[in-house]
């Protein structure tokens, strides 16, 4: 009992940066978890962009036809 009552600042101070690096350690899972998770949504805008930019092509296309002719696609 002793040597808690000397070694108490000690054991406090080791306590506190435990629980610091617990919580870091939470926090770098985290940022990774969300990292990953921008990533997907950039790629899935990416995506979109590109099938919305598709999607434009043909409606201009189909634009430039004329009205009630058939075209023939080779």
């Amino acid at each position: 009992m002793e040597w808690l009552l000397d070694n108490y600042i000690g054991l406090l101070i080791a306590i506190t940066l435990f629980m610091i690096y617990a919580k870091l350690d939470e926090v770098q899972t985290a940022l990774k978890e969300n990292t990953q998770a921008v990533v997907n949504v950039e790629q899935e805008i990416s995506f979109l962009s590109v099938e919305q930019q598709a999607f434009r092509d043909l409606r201009q296309a189909s634009s430039q036809t004329e009205p009630g002719g058939f075209e023939v696609w080779a």
